[in-house]
């Protein structure tokens, strides 16, 4: 319970100040990392580089940022100044440069006037070359998101809905005043009559009343019009009270939690289809990974996410492993050496479960001194990122 508590706090953390995501070397900061649609203001995403990457680079080619995977927002060239991508370039500010030392490089980009339309998943990404001349690359991601926005078309409906209401109200009491100054004019005239023409005074005398009668009538109508306007308007008012405190309370909702992190602590040479047993639990919040079967099953459907890391050590050789949704391969990563040396490989996926699906890490393939190394070498971590509503 107290590991439960602790993450809720973390993630809350991240939804008030921002979002800081870290790869070996690379890092990304959101900040913040959600747009309010009632009140949005700039995000900032910056792109930096830690001192780790100073042993792994001799020079960086170039820092980009792409939204939504494939759309080139903005990148810095070495010796060349930043230069933005196709996507709705005005919207976007970009500073940085890459310096003669990797880890002093950075990039920082401002999305001026955010809206709906750029909630997605923002990636950092750096090439570089190697001491040895050749090209590598390293990327980090983080998820913009939105919040307030089904308030924020409530309350727009609602506005013009009681602007109508006000303009009718107003058309009416217009009415109202016309009538009564024509009726003020007629009883001017009527005092200038001549008071000599008895029967003509009796006749305008009668058509007044009638007139002043249809007035009263027209006037009566009015004011019940009125009230049932207002009326309508209280209803309308209490009808979005009761909604607004609908929306806070479903806001309030305590969110299902799930995420483990296990490691594996015995070096074993695992055979080609056996299932990978992560044996030393770190956290298991929601009980979800079973440490003695390797078997994650899910108690809520969502939008879950892993991230499998390993590392082989070989005289000569080479390893696979892959991510399993239930019998479906969804993610894989390959490990070779040559000369006695190890070797590290990572991969991540988000994948849509149904409850009670099952995620395993399986042996691909391998040659056969191939040996997994053991403790925080090779790991295996998962969360839920959202939970959905269950299918039918």
């Amino acid at each position: 319970m107290v590991e439960a508590i602790k993450l809720i706090l973390f993630l809350t953390s991240l939804f008030a100040f921002g979002l800081y995501v870290q790869v070996w070397g690379l890092g990304i900061e959101m900040s913040p990392n959600s747009i309010d649609a009632l009140e949005p203001k700039a995000i900032t995403i910056s792109c930096t580089l830690d001192a780790s990457i100073d042993h792994e680079a001799r020079d960086i080619v170039v820092m980009e940022v792409i939204r939504n995977p494939g759309n080139l927002i903005a990148a810095i060239k070495h010796n060349c100044n930043a230069s933005k991508g196709t996507e709705k370039p005005e919207k976007f500010k970009v500073q940085g440069g890459i310096n003669k030392i990797p880890s002093k490089s950075f990039m920082r980009l401002s999305l001026l006037r955010p809206t709906e339309e750029d909630v997605g998943i923002y990636e950092c990404v750096v090439y570089f070359l190697d001491d040895k001349g050749f090209m590598k690359g390293k990327r980090a991601e983080a998820h913009l998101t939105i919040d307030n926005l089904d308030v924020k078309l409530l309350v727009k409906n609602l506005v013009h809905t009681v602007s109508k209401l006000e303009s009718e109200v107003k058309a009416r009491a217009e009415k109202e005043t016309y009538l009564l100054s024509k009726l003020a004019v007629l009883e001017n005239e009527l005092d200038k009559q001549s008071l000599g023409h008895t029967q003509m005074q009796q006749d305008f005398k009668a058509n007044m009343s009638a007139l002043e009668d249809r007035a009263r009538v027209q006037i009566s109508s009015l004011e019940s019009v009125i009230l049932e306007l207002k009326e309508k308007e209280g209803h309308l008012r209490a009808d979005f009270v009761l909604l607004e405190n609908t929306l806070k309370k479903q806001l309030s909702k305590e969110k299902y939690v799930s995420a483990f992190s296990a490691r594996y602590t015995v070096p074993v040479s695992e055979n080609e289809g056996d299932t990978i047993v992560f044996n030393d639990l770190i956290m298991d919040i929601g009980q979800a990974y079973d440490n003695k079967t390797g078997i994650f099953k899910a108690k809520k459907a969502g939008i879950y996410g892993f991230h499998l890391v390993s590392m082989m050590k070989s005289s000569s050789g080479w390893l696979d492993l892959g991510v399993f949704v239930n019998n479906k391969l969804e993610a894989a990563l390959s490990m070779g050496t040559d000369g006695g040396v190890w070797d590290q490989s990572s991969t991540s996926v988000f994948v849509k479960l149904a409850n009670k699906d099952v995620v395993s890490v399986r042996v691909l393939g391998k040659s056969t001194n191939a040996l997994i190394r053991n403790d925080a070498y090779t790991m295996f971590s998962g969360y839920i990122f959202q939970e959905i509503d269950s299918e039918p």
